[in-house]
């Protein structure tokens, strides 16, 4: 009887064994935009010129927007808290972080930076590689590599900022715009490398 209670007792164990874990958290996939609210450059929320800020800030960071596929239960006007991003340190993140304590949290680790004008507006777009880590209402999902692209955008009179993220999972590619000057020495470059050829033309 002892035997039977026994063989019965490592079947069911063996049996548990063999079933597929419901344990094992998948990695996120979707997106999920942000909007930031009280945003300044350098303490200043009218700054003379967006391109010189050193650091941007914003009092609460809000989901301005519905998510998409696995991050959709988070609704609109989720507060993430501030966030900041230090220009200098932007290759190791700029420091940049959002968290909220029901859905989850983000952490750079790298980026870069850009910067555009278009018309009269002026644009910082900043690509930031990072993880984002689920919170209880997002359950059985592990730690995801994640993507957050912000632009911080100056009116065309430089009297206010706005600012919007995109966090993606898994990372977005980077299609930021390269920098004005990046622009100047590749056309440099090129005007040179023309110019190269045609002289060993006439050489020839």
């Amino acid at each position: 009887m002892v035997q039977r209670s026994l063989l019965g007792t490592i079947a069911v164990a063996c049996a548990m064994l063999a079933m597929p874990s419901s344990s094992k958290a998948g990695l996120l996939i979707g997106s999920l935009p942000f909007a930031g609210f009280g945003v300044t450059g350098d303490g200043s929320s009218t700054p003379t010129d967006i391109f010189s800020v050193a650091v941007f800030s914003d009092v609460a960071t809000l989901t301005s927007g519905p998510g998409q596929t696995d991050y959709a239960p988070i609704p609109i006007g989720t507060d993430y808290g501030p966030s900041t991003v230090t220009v200098a340190t932007i290759g190791a993140g700029g420091g940049f972080s959002i968290s909220n304590a029901v859905w989850g949290s983000f952490t750079a680790t790298s980026g870069s930076l850009t910067h555009s004008t278009v018309g009269l507006g002026h644009f910082v777009n900043i690509y930031l590689l990072g993880t984002y880590v689920p919170g209880p209402g997002l359950p059985g999902f592990s730690d995801t590599p994640a993507s957050v692209s912000i632009t911080f955008d100056q009116s065309a009179r430089g009297s206010t900022f706005s600012e919007a993220i995109d966090l993606v999972s898994p990372p977005a590619p980077n299609t930021s715009v390269p920098e004005p000057s990046s622009c100047a020495l590749l056309g440099l470059g090129s005007l040179v490398l023309v110019g190269y050829r045609r002289l060993r033309r006439r050489n020839a």
